[in-house]
């Protein structure tokens, strides 16, 4: 991870207006996070996204959060905009370059092969939702903060992501089209910046 010290995000949230409105009278629901053991057995009540299990947000970018929600939510679709505060240590940059190299020496051990090839048995890659990628991004997460104890807490998720939305354009490519934020602790999240877009 970098050292370094506080960082901010600009982040946007696709949703629907009641959901909207319910966040800005009572803030986010509570992240559930099943254990290890249930990722590993491929029980769980939700399969994790892309990036792991967290509250999902794109950076800077209106526009994608309003484009994801309108593809669940065509009448009712708003976008909630907050700002994002931690320590640099406790997030997972996957856009950096020794985030990303720490990442792939764990996912290239041999001795995860076996693992990763019941993962597949129980998630899947194909669709928009990577749970596959999600359900190793736990794992990984799981090792850095209870196994190795590289860090305390892991606060968010950063990659540069490819999200599908009703434009041709993302569905010709696969190149990122966006930067998400999958943010695994809320107490980061400044509510006095929240506001609500349609």
């Amino acid at each position: 991870m970098i050292l370094c010290s506080e960082v901010s995000f600009h982040l946007y949230h696709g949703t629907y207006e009641e959901n909207a409105n319910k966040i800005r009278e009572k803030g986010f629901d509570a992240i559930y996070f099943p254990n290890v053991g249930q990722i590993n057995m491929g029980k769980t009540p939700k399969d994790p996204g892309s990036l792991g299990y967290g509250l999902y947000c794109f950076e800077n970018s209106r526009e994608n959060a309003f484009e994801f929600a309108k593809g669940f939510h065509t009448d009712s679709a708003q976008v909630i905009y907050f700002n994002f505060v931690s320590n640099n240590d406790y997030i997972l940059d996957l856009r950096d370059s020794e985030d990303l190299k720490l990442f792939n020496e764990w996912i290239n051990d041999d001795k995860r092969s076996r693992l990763f090839n019941e993962l597949r048995k129980k998630y899947s890659n194909n669709g928009h939702q990577k749970s596959l990628d999600g359900a190793i991004l736990e794992l990984y997460i799981y090792d850095l903060v209870k196994r190795f104890k590289y860090v305390t807490k892991l606060d968010a998720v950063v990659a540069n992501t490819h999200t599908y939305f009703n434009d041709s354009a993302s569905k010709i490519t696969t190149f990122p089209n966006g930067v998400e934020v999958c943010i695994r602790n809320l107490d980061g999240i400044d509510l006095e910046s929240l506001n609500v877009y349609n």
